[in-house]
C-alpha cells in the first residue's frame, strides 16, 4: 500500500463498507437511476464528467471497460489560413445575384465565398480503461449498476460464486479526478491497463503512465492535433500488485483503489499530469464524503411520471458534469464524452452553432446552474470572438466578429466549406442572446459591463454594417441560408437567399437585447442607439404565407417539406416575438406549420434536438397535452434504458449507426422546465403548459429573471404552495393561468401558500 494513503480505521471501514452493500434507496428517490444488466456499448453507459474529463461506465463484472474522454483532445490545429483578397467582392456580389434573382450566379459566388475546411479537426475519444476480473461471467447473480445523480457517482454490485462484489466510482472537478474502488468477499485477481489509438503507456510500481495523441484523417490531414498525458494510480489494502510492460496485476486482493487525472497541451505546454497529494491521503469514501458538486439544488415532481423526473435531472446532471466553471472548452457535441460515432461522420465532433450548442446551455440558467455557462462565454471572448474578427473582415469585408455553422476548439469562424451550409452569419447573433438571458437571471453587472456588453456590441458593430435598406426602405440581410434546409427555383436547388425569417428574427433579437443591455449599464450611446432604433422599426416582420410561418422572403417551395431543422421558428423559442396573446396570428400559424411539418408523421426526421423543440414551441404556444405527447415520444422512440437521447441516422444526418448528442438530454432538461414555469416581460408564468399528467407535483429552486429563485407545488393543476427568494429586495409579478399577483420578495423566504390572497 502506498505509505501516502491514509487506511481508515476497521470499524469506520466496515461501516461504510456496510452502508454501501446494504443501502436501499426508496423506490421512488429519483436521484438514483439503477440498472440490472450491464452496457455493452456506450449508448447503455453511465457517464461522468468533471468538465473536463469524462468516463462512460459499462459496468461489466468480469472485463470492465471504462471509456475515456477528455474536452480538448481534439484533431486538427486551429490554423486559418488568410481568405483571398476578392472574397468580400464575392459576398457583395452573390448579394446582388440574389437580388436580382440570379440564383446560379448567386451559388458561384458564394463558392468562392465560403471558408476552407483545412485541419479543422475533431473531438476524438481517448481510450479504453479496461479491467479484466478472472472469474467466469456465468457465476454472476443479483446483478445490479446504480447512478446517483445527487452526488455524481455510481456503483455496481453482483455475487460470483456465492461472494459478495462491490464496485464504486466517482469524479471530483475539484482536483480533475476520477476514483474506483473494488471490494470482493473473495481475493481477486485483476488486470488493468489503458489502450487507445495512437497512445503508449507504460507500468511502473503501482502506476500506469500513458501518452495519446489526437489524429485522425477523415477532419483532417492525420498528422495534427493536441497531446494528452495521464497517470493512474493504484493503492491497495492487502495482495500484490505487479507491473509488467503496460499492464498492472493485482492478485491476492481484497480491497483496492484506482485514482485516474489526464490533460492535454491544448493552449499551454504539455506537463505530466500530478495525482493530487491531498487527494492520495484520504480514502475513497473518506474522498467522496468530502466531494460536493452543484447537483442537488434542483428538481421536479410531476404526478407519477417517474421517467420525466429522471430524464430532467439527468439532463441537468450532464450540464453540471460537462460544464464546470473551469473547463478550458464549452461543451461540444456531446460534452466532454466521446460516443466514437460522430467523430467518424461528416459532421464532427465540435461546436455546432445552428442549435446544438446553444441548446445544451439553455438549461443552465433556468436549472440554477449559471456559473456552468462561463466556459461558454470564456471560449466566445478568447478563442471565438478573434477569429470571427478576422473572418468578418476577410469574408464580408465589415467590422465586428461573426461566428458561422461550426466552430472547433480554436474557435474557428469562417463560413462553412459547403455551400449548402453557408454562409450564416446568425449563429453567431444567436450564441450572444445567452449574454443577457445571463444577466436577466443573475443581474450580474460586473459581468454585463466587463464581459457581455463588449461581446454583445461587437457583435452589433457587424450588423449594423451586414444590413442593407432596400428600394422600400426596409432593411434586408444576406445572402445566408435557413438551417439546414433548401428550396427550389427554377434554377435547381438552392440554400441562401436575401433575409430569411431565421436571419431577421436573431437581428432583432440581438439589437432589443443591446438595447436592454445598454439601459441596464445606463451607457450613453445616443448615436448607436439611434442607429439601432431606426434598423429594429424598418426590419422585415415575420411573413405568413399560406397559413404557415414563411421560412423565407421568398415563396420557392422547400426541398424537404418535413424537414427536422424548422429554424424560422426561432421567433416563438427561444425568442418571444411569437405570442398567443400578443400575436395571435402568428401563434396560429406557427400551429399549422408545425402541423404540416409533422405530416405525415411517420415520415418526419425524428432526432432528440428536435423533438425537444417541438416541446418546446407547444411550451411556449401553452399547449401542455402536445408538449407531453412530444415527450413521450422522445422517451418512447429515442431514450435508452441508461436515459441517453439517440440520434438515429436520418437522411439529412446520415450516419452508419445512431449518435449520442448532449442536447438530446440537456434539451429535454429545458423542455420540462419551460413546460413548468417561463419568464418574460417581468412575469413569472407557473405552469404555463402543465399536462393533465402532471395534475400534482412540484418543482423546486428554479431560477427565474430578476435573480429570482422559484419553488411550487401544485395540486389539481393549481398553486398550492409558492416559494419566492431574491438576490436583492424586489418586486414580483407572478402569473397562472389568467390570474397575475404581484408580492415583495427580500433574501429571506417568502411563501405564498393561498393563491387567491396574494395581492
Amino acid at each position: 500500500m502506498s505509505k501516502a494513503t491514509k487506511k481508515p480505521s476497521p470499524e469506520e471501514l466496515a461501516e461504510i463498507q456496510k452502508k454501501i452493500r446494504e443501502r436501499e434507496y426508496p423506490p421512488d428517490d429519483i436521484y438514483f437511476h439503477r440498472l440490472d444488466t450491464p452496457a455493452d456499448s456506450f449508448p447503455d453507459c453511465f457517464l461522468l464528467g468533471t468538465g473536463k474529463m469524462g468516463q462512460a461506465v459499462m459496468g461489466q463484472p468480469n472485463k470492465e471497460k471504462i471509456l475515456l474522454s477528455h474536452g480538448t483532445f481534439f484533431s486538427g490545429d486551429g490554423k486559418m489560413p488568410p481568405a483571398e483578397a476578392d472574397v468580400p467582392q464575392a459576398f457583395q456580389a452573390a448579394r446582388t445575384a440574389a437580388q436580382e434573382g440570379r440564383w446560379s450566379d448567386m451559388s458561384a459566388n458564394i463558392e468562392h465565398f465560403m471558408g476552407k475546411r483545412g485541419n479543422y479537426g475533431t473531438n476524438l475519444p481517448v481510450g479504453t480503461l479496461e479491467i479484466d476480473h478472472h472469474f467466469d461471467d456465468e457465476e454472476i447473480t443479483d446483478y445490479n449498476r446504480e447512478l446517483n445523480m445527487n452526488n455524481s457517482n455510481m456503483r455496481c454490485t453482483f455475487n460470483h460464486n456465492g461472494q459478495k462484489h462491490c464496485r464504486g466510482m466517482f469524479v471530483s472537478s475539484r482536483d480533475n479526478l476520477f476514483t474506483m474502488m473494488e471490494d470482493d468477499e473473495a481475493p481477486m485477481h485483476v488486470t488493468i491497463r489503458v489502450t487507445g489509438d495512437h497512445m503508449t503507456s507504460t507500468a511502473r510500481k503501482h502506476k500506469i503512465f500513458f501518452q495519446a495523441q489526437a489524429l485522425e484523417s477523415l477532419h483532417s490531414d492525420g498528422t495534427c492535433g493536441v497531446t494528452l498525458q495521464g497517470v493512474l494510480q493504484l493503492t491497495l489494502r492487502d495482495g500484490q500488485c505487479i507491473a509488467n510492460g503496460d499492464t498492472l496485476e493485482l492478485v491476492g486482493v481484497h480491497y483496492w483503489e484506482l485514482r485516474l487525472t489526464m490533460d492535454t497541451d491544448f493552449g499551454k505546454p504539455l506537463k505530466a499530469p500530478r495525482l493530487p497529494r491531498h487527494n492520495i491521503a484520504y480514502s475513497f469514501f473518506e474522498q467522496l464524503f468530502r466531494h460536493t458538486e452543484l447537483f442537488q439544488e434542483t428538481y421536479v415532481q410531476l404526478g407519477d411520471d417517474r421517467t420525466s423526473e429522471k430524464l430532467y435531472l439527468f439532463g441537468r446532471y450532464l450540464a453540471v458534469s460537462g460544464s464546470q466553471p473551469d473547463a478550458p472548452l464549452p461543451m461540444n457535441l456531446q460534452g466532454v464524452w466521446n460516443d466514437n460515432v460522430a467523430c467518424r461522420i461528416g459532421w464532427t465532433c465540435d461546436m455546432h452553432l445552428d442549435i446544438n450548442t446553444q441548446m445544451n446551455y439553455w438549461i443552465t440558467e433556468a436549472g440554477n446552474l449559471s456559473v456552468c455557462q462561463e466556459p461558454l462565454f470564456r471560449w466566445m471572448e478568447e478563442r471565438l470572438i478573434p477569429m470571427g474578427r478576422i473572418a468578418a473582415r476577410q469574408h464580408y469585408g465589415m467590422p465586428g466578429w461573426v461566428g458561422e455553422l461550426v466552430a472547433n476548439a480554436w474557435g474557428y469562424a469562417e463560413p462553412y466549406w459547403n455551400r449548402a451550409l453557408a454562409p450564416c452569419p446568425a449563429c453567431g447573433f444567436w450564441l450572444t442572446l445567452h449574454i443577457m438571458e445571463h444577466y436577466r437571471t443573475t443581474r450580474d453587472q460586473a459581468f454585463l459591463k466587463d464581459h457581455g456588453f463588449p461581446m454583445l456590441d461587437e457583435a452589433v458593430d457587424f450588423i449594423l454594417a451586414y444590413v442593407f435598406k432596400d428600394e422600400k426602405g426596409v432593411y434586408q440581410s444576406g445572402p445566408s441560408i435557413s438551417p439546414e434546409n433548401a428550396f427550389m427555383t427554377e434554377e435547381g436547388k438552392q440554400y441562401a437567399s436575401l433575409s430569411p425569417t431565421y436571419e431577421i428574427s436573431l437581428i432583432r433579437g440581438v439589437l432589443q437585447d443591446w438595447l436592454e443591455a445598454d439601459d441596464a449599464l445606463s451607457n450613453e450611446h445616443p448615436h448607436r442607439r439611434a442607429q439601432v432604433q431606426e434598423v429594429l422599426a424598418h426590419l422585415p416582420d415575420i411573413r405568413i404565407t399560406d397559413g404557415v410561418i414563411a421560412e423565407w422572403s421568398h415563396d420557392h417551395p422547400r426541398k424537404d417539406p418535413q424537414h427536422r431543422h424548422m429554424s424560422h421558428l426561432i421567433g416563438l423559442y427561444p425568442l418571444r416575438l411569437i405570442d398567443p396573446e400578443k400575436t395571435p396570428d402568428l401563434a396560429e400559424a406557427a400551429k399549422e406549420t408545425i402541423r404540416r411539418r409533422l405530416n405525415p408523421y411517420d415520415n418526419w426526421e425524428d432526432t432528440g434536438w428536435a423533438r425537444n423543440m417541438l416541446i418546446l414551441y407547444a411550451a411556449r404556444l401553452r399547449d401542455g397535452e402536445q408538449a407531453y405527447f412530444h415527450l413521450q415520444e422522445l422517451e418512447k422512440n429515442l431514450m435508452r434504458p441508461s436515459l441517453l437521447v439517440m440520434h438515429p441516422s436520418t437522411r439529412g444526418a446520415s450516419s452508419f449507426a445512431p449518435v449520442w448528442e448532449l442536447d438530446g438530454n440537456t434539451g429535454v432538461a429545458m423542455a420540462i422546465s419551460e413546460m413548468l414555469m417561463q419568464c418574460h416581460d417581468g412575469t413569472i408564468h407557473l405552469l404555463p403548459a402543465l399536462p393533465k399528467a402532471w395534475d400534482h407535483g412540484s418543482f423546486h429552486r428554479f431560477r427565474a429573471h430578476g435573480g429570482i429563485t422559484v419553488t411550487a407545488r401544485w395540486q389539481d393543476g393549481k398553486p398550492t404552495r409558492v416559494t419566492l427568494k431574491a438576490d436583492a429586495p424586489c418586486t414580483v409579478k407572478l402569473r397562472w393561468q389568467n390570474v397575475y399577483k404581484t408580492v415583495q420578495v427580500t433574501q429571506t423566504e417568502t411563501d405564498i401558500e393561498n393563491w387567491e390572497e396574494v395581492q
